[in-house]
């Protein structure tokens, strides 16, 4: 199963319709009635009880071919089939989340946009089926409309179909972007208050000092975005960002926006063409620089709030 894009109701995947037919035609409905436990758990726990699309070799040989009609099938296990098939599955999955970044570079159609900034609201209101991995996917998706990176991934999983399937690992960050002279990072949360604190308050710049050293020396910045940005979560990343600290790669360069604020940063960039991934690199560089010279964390935060609505 999937979702789809616009309404998010649950389908089933196109990717996966002769797998579902196979499913249909092959399994009885009828209910099975067994004498005793034992005859139940051999039937629950047999390998043979229920045959998968992917147990006959027959048609894993036509999918394959499919593919690739000169691929050598012949003589192969089951396995090694299915491992096969594996492989042309990923690159159509890259393939079509690469069609999808395409669209998205090419947003510049009103309809796109609209449902985009649409989606936030849809996960502010909790209307989609998994607010957290949704705000990840939808975030990804506004970055790379907005374009000019080098390269945006999004460390979500996603399924065939290019919907949200899986979060990002807790090893890495949310969503990662490489530009020329510069590197950035994205971590998002639907959490808030002390949860928020706790949750964010050590992950983001381990994740954060990580990026800075696999950047190789490149600038390195992250913004942090939530529903609301928690008092704690704000002030601990303030003071982060004006002291040293070794295990972050020196004072780190995070900045916090509410999702609203992220949502006027995206159009304001889209309504005014951004174009040039410098113009983002200064207004980065400029809220750090803010952080350093603000008495308190609640001034500073004012200052980015204000910022985003004439950034580029």
């Amino acid at each position: 199963v999937t979702f789809e894009k616009r309404t998010f109701r649950l389908i089933i995947s196109p990717a996966k319709k002769e797998e579902v037919e196979y499913l249909l035609a092959e399994i009885e409905r009828k209910p099975f009635l067994f004498k005793n436990e034992k005859e139940f758990k051999e039937y629950l726990f047999s390998e043979s009880t229920l045959k998968l699309f992917s147990d006959n070799q027959n048609l894993l040989k036509s999918k394959i071919r499919k593919f690739d009609s000169t691929a050598d099938v012949e003589n192969k296990t089951i396995d090694q089939l299915k491992d096969k098939l594996d492989e042309y599955i990923t690159e159509i999955k890259n393939k079509n989340i690469e069609e999808k970044k395409n669209e998205l570079k090419s947003y510049r159609e009103k309809q796109e946009i609209s449902e985009i900034i649409d989606t936030f609201q849809q996960i502010i209101n909790r209307e989609v089926p998994d607010p957290p991995l949704f705000l990840e996917w939808n975030v990804w998706r506004s970055l790379v409309m907005l374009n000019y990176a080098k390269k945006i991934d999004g460390n979500f999983v996603m399924d065939i179909d290019g919907m949200p399937l899986n979060y990002a690992p807790g090893n890495k960050p949310d969503i990662e972007a490489e530009y020329d002279d510069f590197g950035m990072i994205v971590e998002v949360t639907m959490s808030g208050g002390n949860t928020q604190y706790n949750m964010e308050g050590e992950s983001v710049p381990r994740h954060y000092g990580k990026a800075k050293e696999s950047f190789n020396g490149k600038d390195m910045y992250c913004i942090f975005i939530a529903p609301k940005i928690s008092e704690g979560t704000l002030a601990h990343y303030f003071n982060l960002n004006r002291m040293n600290t070794k295990l972050y790669g020196g004072k780190t360069k995070i900045i916090p926006l509410s999702l609203n604020d992220f949502t006027s940063f995206i159009e304001v960039g889209i309504k005014n063409k951004f174009n040039n991934p410098k113009i983002l690199k200064e207004w980065l560089e400029l809220q750090w620089e803010n952080n350093q010279n603000s008495d308190d964390e609640n001034m500073w935060h004012e200052q980015v709030n204000s910022s985003v609505h004439s950034w580029v």
